[in-house]
């Protein structure tokens, strides 16, 4: 009798594992993972210039992200001619982005000399340059950093 169950028991699991595998093997697309926090890229952009409104060239940006005082640094690029920079795009950054930016007249540029100076991303301008999927990716925005230095 304990026989004929255990039989009867497989044989009932058996037919229920094949259908429920029949079922889930219907779909080949690829569906999102959809678990964490959603994301963006992003990429910085903008003007320095000295408190006249003249471009400065050669002023080191760095674009950081974090907490105090861990801030993690993304990218370091230097102003043009025109006092104009951009960063490269950073990918998969919270919605939220929050960091700091800091502008440094390095030692060795051709410059009179400017102070130092850091500026918050918080409240900045932002734009968007590419739609999202719908899900948990946001598209990619650029935030302008337009900043002027005061002399030392």
């Amino acid at each position: 009798m304990k026989k004929k169950i255990w039989k009867v028991s497989n044989a009932l699991l058996s037919g229920i594992l094949t259908l429920l595998g029949f079922s889930c093997a219907g779909s080949h697309e690829r569906e999102l993972d959809m678990y964490g926090s959603p994301s963006a890229s992003y990429r910085v952009v903008g003007k320095v210039t000295d408190e006249s409104g003249k471009p400065i060239e050669g002023i080191q940006v760095k674009v950081m992200r974090g907490m105090a005082p861990d801030y993690e640094v993304f990218d370091t690029v230097e102003t043009d001619n025109q006092g104009n920079y951009a960063t490269k795009q950073f990918e998969d950054m919270d919605l939220d982005y929050d960091g700091k930016i800091a502008f440094i007249d390095a030692e060795d540029n051709a410059n009179d000399g400017f102070q130092n100076d850091t500026i918050f991303v918080n409240g900045l301008p932002r734009v968007q340059t590419e739609k999202g999927d719908d899900a948990f990716y946001s598209g990619a925005f650029e935030i302008t950093a337009n900043h002027q230095l005061k002399k030392k």
